[in-house]
């Protein structure tokens, strides 16, 4: 079954007080398209790579010589730094204050963030294997972070094109030995990374979300791509980062203009579809209780141009 989101911003405090906010997914899962959203929202992005909107972490070398070794040691994503070998740790935290420092160097370059919950944000889908160091390291130079998890059908994932991940960390994750089991059946591979890490980053998260320094929300793809349900997650996520300037209309704008966000998903739900995909997210807008009608691509025109 599905993986159930927490409820974000549970405590007022965190709520209220910017901190930094991590993206990560598996690779594939739609995370570019979820920064280009989050933009929309208001939220400061530091972006390295426009094509996907990743940041690249050059200042620590690259994610693999980073994110390799902790692998080696936890065999998974779900781990307590304390259990950690201590040379693994002291490594990865001096490459972390690195990357932060300057992601912050950056970030400073836009001024205050319109959406209230965060000072900045950034993507790199294989960083959600480093969140209990990021969490660390944000509680105490940062104030906190938030953490935004991207979950897309694994089977999407087994078959991708894209299997870097598998590629570069698959021996780390897992018994080396077991690379070799399935040759014959390489999809096996992405399945197990994807469900291994997705699994245990969500279940560290649930452990350790307090609402003072650290928050975590889950969002699956296929909810940023179905009319019955487009509405309500962006305006969980909205919530999630602060973006309490956006009115409902507003919100819904964003919404019903998918292609702006969500690629060639909703490029067959807008266009093939003959505006089917707009008039759901309206009715299900109204349906929420907000609206006096429906809300179509003509109200939004406007403001999706602007």
């Amino acid at each position: 079954g599905k993986l159930v989101a927490a409820e974000a911003g549970r405590s007022r405090q965190l709520a209220d007080t910017p901190v930094p906010l991590m993206v990560g997914g598996s690779d594939g899962s739609g995370t570019r398209s979820v920064v280009a959203l989050l933009e929309k929202l208001g939220v400061n992005m530091v972006v390295d790579d426009r094509g996907t909107n990743d940041v690249h972490a050059d200042e620590m070398g690259g994610w693999p010589p980073v994110v390799g070794p902790v692998l080696q040691a936890t065999h998974g994503a779900d781990y307590e730094i304390e259990n950690v070998e201590r040379g693994v740790v002291d490594r990865t935290f001096n490459s972390l204050r690195a990357l932060t420092n300057s992601l912050a160097r950056k970030a400073s370059r836009f001024g205050s963030s319109r959406a209230k919950g965060v000072t900045y944000g950034f993507k790199a889908p294989v960083s959600m294997c480093l969140v209990p160091f990021f969490h660390r390291a944000y509680s105490t130079n940062a104030g906190g972070m938030k953490f935004l998890q991207v979950v897309r059908d694994g089977r999407d994932i087994a078959f991708s094109g894209n299997q870097s991940p598998v590629t570069k960390f698959y021996k780390a994750n897992f018994d080396p030995q077991q690379y070799a089991k399935w040759d014959s059946m390489p999809p096996v591979r992405g399945i197990q990374l994807w469900s291994s890490w997705n699994a245990d980053v969500w279940s560290w998260s649930k452990r350790h979300v307090d609402g003072k320094y650290y928050d975590a929300l889950l969002v699956h793809t296929e909810d940023l791509v179905d009319p019955e349900s487009k509405f309500e997650t962006v305006r969980q996520i909205a919530g999630f980062v602060g973006a309490e300037h956006f009115t409902n209309d507003e919100l819904c704008c964003l919404v019903v203009a998918p292609e702006e966000f969500m690629g060639s998903h909703s490029v067959k739900d807008g266009r093939e579809k003959g505006g089917e995909a707009k008039s759901k997210v309206g009715k299900r807008y109204v349906q929420y209780g907000q609206g006096q009608g429906y809300v179509t691509s003509e109200h939004c025109n406007d403001y999706n141009h602007n």
